[in-house]
């Protein structure tokens, strides 16, 4: 009976990763229609997407802080924060008017950053340091949910369900997962049973600098990372009803898509050697998805290039899990994780807003050119990252 505790344990916040993808995912499919409703353009729903991923990258840097100074354990900040989203979106139903959506974004935004933080950093617990294979099992979980999300949207638009409706069927599907996530993790005598007996020193309170060169890297690699990615999930269905001229519930699909090819190739790692799940992958996945968004940068037909999104997710799908998993190589401390973590929902943030003033004065014909631009830009922080940590292993 107590070898099952770590693996019902880890099932449980494995579907807390899924909670979040579904609030992170089920507002973008619903821009044009929320945006119709509460009579505002649905370009600044760019505006939403980045005060929302702030807010996630303050949930970040306190809960690190929280736990390193506090002692307070992961598990009740991931409780705080999927608790808070399935209220969050039973409240969101009701909301009237574009500013109160506005504001309504924050707390929704800080309870997805305890979440998927302190959710990932619990997964990473479990794992080999030298692998990303748990991290990428726990990212399918999260894809999981991505594709829940959209796919639901298309069902309900379809049948001329309401926003409201599904904003209530998302907190019930939220919910669903934070009782599980509690009763499952709740320790029988008042331990941790998802930590390990003893943890590495410098999880014990040996101090580290935001400003070592291996954190700036990790840092600036998930940044340019999450700018694209979530660029490319807030305006893809967008792009394929404004540019390609399909329905909304066939715009949504292809996010539904998108993740569906992250999925794909999360599971890939799953069945590689583990020494090829890190650096490796790291360099080869930042490659592939640098010429996946090079070939959404030309003219194709909408069968075309629903197939080049689904290769674009495939391509990139390890990077995310590599980082992470890279972050707790290098140093076993979750605030540097958090750090790392941060930085990517700070390029969450930056990438839907600078996305969106790019679609507003340059059109949808500039959106892929400018994104593989940044991917190359990525590629080459991933080689300098690759060459430090080298160097710091030898040193």
């Amino acid at each position: 009976m107590r070898r099952e505790t770590p693996r019902l344990t880890l099932i449980a916040v494995l579907l807390t990763l899924s909670a979040f993808a579904i609030s992170a995912n089920a507002i973008p499919p619903l821009i044009t229609t929320i945006a119709d409703a509460l009579h505002a353009r649905y370009q600044a729903f760019g505006y939403v997407i980045a005060l929302q991923y702030l807010c996630f990258a303050l949930a970040s840097l306190t809960g690190g802080w929280f736990t390193e100074r506090l002692g307070l354990r992961e598990r009740t900040l991931v409780v705080c924060g999927v608790a808070g989203m399935a209220v969050l979106f039973y409240l969101g139903a009701f909301v009237q008017g574009f500013a109160w959506f506005v504001l309504w974004i924050v707390p929704v935004g800080f309870a997805g950053g305890l979440t998927e933080t302190f959710g990932s950093i619990m997964v990473a617990r479990f794992g080999r340091r030298d692998s990303s294979k748990l991290l990428c099992l726990s990212q399918v979980f999260f894809c999981l949910g991505a594709i829940a999300a959209p796919q639901l949207v298309a069902i309900l638009l379809e049948r001329q369900v309401s926003w409201r409706t599904a904003f209530v069927i998302f907190g019930t599907c939220i919910g669903a997962i934070a009782i599980l996530f509690t009763a499952l993790t709740r320790a029988r005598t008042g331990g941790n049973t998802h930590a390990p007996p003893t943890r590495p020193p410098d999880e014990q309170g040996m101090p580290f600098s935001f400003r070592e060169p291996l954190f700036v890297l990790l840092a600036v690699s998930m940044f340019l990372y999450v700018s694209i990615e979530q660029s490319v999930a807030c305006w893809i269905a967008p792009f394929f009803e404004k540019q390609l001229g399909l329905p909304a519930d066939g715009a949504a699909t292809r996010l539904a898509l998108f993740w569906a090819g992250l999925v794909a190739g999360r599971l890939v790692v799953l069945a590689l050697p583990a020494r090829w799940t890190l650096w490796p992958a790291f360099l080869t996945s930042s490659a592939g998805m640098t010429l996946a968004l090079g070939l959404l940068s030309f003219g194709w037909t909408t069968a075309t290039a629903s197939g080049i999104v689904v290769a674009a997710g495939f391509l990139s799908g390890p990077i995310w899990p590599v980082i992470v998993t890279a972050s707790r190589h290098v140093r076993g401390s979750a605030r540097f994780a958090a750090g790392v973590i941060a930085a990517g929902a700070f390029g969450a943030a930056t990438g839907p807003l600078l996305s969106s003033r790019l679609i507003a004065w340059l059109g949808w014909t500039r959106f892929f050119p400018v994104l593989t631009g940044g991917s190359a830009l990525f590629f080459l922080v991933v080689v300098a990252t690759r060459r430090r940590a080298r160097g710091a292993a030898r040193a």
